[in-house]
């Protein structure tokens, strides 16, 4: 996680930020349970599972660089996974 510069926090922005924090976790957590269920299948496909591995790898990766302190960031990276979210609970059902 990155150091936080000295400044004073907007509320809104510090909650916009854990929220989105949780955002990514919630979308890791569908590719793990995705990786899961493609693992243990009768036929797992390994062109699947090197996607989903690399779909959690990013994941991990925007998660540590997402900068505190930008909230037009945070707030994109919040709509775009949202809406990953949507499609991965769906795939899930």
């Amino acid at each position: 996680m990155k150091k936080l510069p000295p400044h004073t926090w907007d509320s809104n922005v510090a909650v916009a930020y854990e929220a989105t924090q949780e955002l990514i976790n919630d979308v890791i957590g569908c590719y793990v349970a995705l990786l899961n269920r493609e693992r243990t299948s009768t036929r797992p496909d390994p062109e699947r599972i090197r996607q989903l591995r690399a779909q959690i790898a990013d994941c991990d990766q925007r998660q540590r660089t997402l900068d505190p302190g930008e909230g037009a960031e945070i707030a994109a990276v919040r709509s775009s996974y949202r809406h990953v979210l949507d499609g991965l609970r769906a795939e899930l059902r």
